[in-house]
């Protein structure tokens, strides 16, 4: 179990001062005098508990749970400990690595990456990660509207035009609903909103419409397959992988979302903000202290 902790006290020393009486010698004129002894109370922690340790080094909480919304350096720790990417650094310099992905490729020069889904990951509530889950995640992350999918994916995998409607969307995904349902989406963008607020809030990879929208193959975000999952940017960057492997790429699992709020633009999940969701990474949360003054988290038993 790991706590994680605001300003978290680890050891207490208490003094506290008693009066005793001292007996005086006989004099012409009785007095009564007193004089004060101090004796130190030392309280200390017990043994320690193996199974517990508490970091204490924090000087701030987060400010979400979600690592849709959370755009402090103090997030980090609590997203590291909590959920994974597709790819992250190797821990010890900037060399990329699978995670949950099992494996990936880069193409057209550095404009389409494509990954293929680690098979057997599950998340701690024991839903089995998938394509599906991937690009729920990463469309979710731009349609918040929030500063920390704005800034890492724009001019990557944002539609040029969207921001001017006052929504983020991926490029494509107007021209992906409109294929797969025949409605304007490419010239309304209410339509479109609707459509997404629908699909993401009630996401079902077993509707064939919605599995058309995702797999629609000229957008930034496709499914291949139900554990093969493209990207697609709108110029050429070699970077790409090393945005991608911090915690605004982690994967949620869209089950727990929609039965908790679901996905609305331009708006944030304030139940998964304050209790953060399941996992896949080695830990889990337990509970949560009053504006995050402590976190409380547990050894995942999903964890692959």
């Amino acid at each position: 179990m790991i706590i994680l902790g605001v300003f978290a006290t680890i050891a207490v020393v208490i003094e506290h001062h008693t009066t005793t009486p001292t007996p005086q010698s006989p004099q012409t004129t009785p007095t009564a005098t007193t004089t004060t002894s101090t004796t130190p109370a030392k309280f200390t922690l017990g043994p320690p508990n193996t199974s517990v340790l508490v970091d204490d080094s924090q000087i701030q909480p987060p400010d979400a749970l979600d690592r849709a919304t959370g755009f402090t350096i103090d997030d980090e720790y609590y997203f590291d400990a909590v959920f994974q990417e597709l790819v992250e650094f190797n821990g010890s310099n900037y060399q990329i690595v699978p995670v949950l992905a099992s494996n990936y490729s880069v193409e057209n020069n550095y404009q389409s990456y494509i990954f293929q889904i680690r098979p057997n990951v599950t998340f701690s509530d024991g839903h089995s990660l998938n394509a599906y889950d991937v690009w729920f995640s990463f469309v979710r992350e731009l349609y918040l509207g929030q500063a920390v999918g704005i800034s890492n994916y724009y001019e990557l995998t944002v539609e040029p035009n969207s921001t001017s409607s006052g929504y983020v969307l991926p490029w494509g995904i107007r021209h992906a609903i409109q294929a797969a349902t025949g409605l304007p989406a490419t010239t309304n963008i209410n339509l479109t909103i609707s459509v997404l607020n629908n699909m993401l809030s009630n996401f079902n990879p077993s509707n064939t419409t919605q599995v058309e929208i995702m797999s629609y193959p000229q957008q930034a975000y496709v499914v291949l397959g139900p554990m093969s999952f493209r990207i697609n940017l709108l110029h050429h960057y070699s970077y790409f992988l090393q945005v991608i492997a911090a915690w605004w790429g982690a994967i949620v699992d869209p089950a727990y979302v929609d039965s908790h709020g679901g996905v609305q633009a331009n708006t944030q999940n304030s139940y998964f903000d304050a209790n953060s969701g399941p996992s896949t990474g080695p830990y889990t949360v337990v509970s949560v202290g009053p504006g995050f003054s402590d976190i409380v988290l547990e050894a995942n038993p999903s964890y692959w």
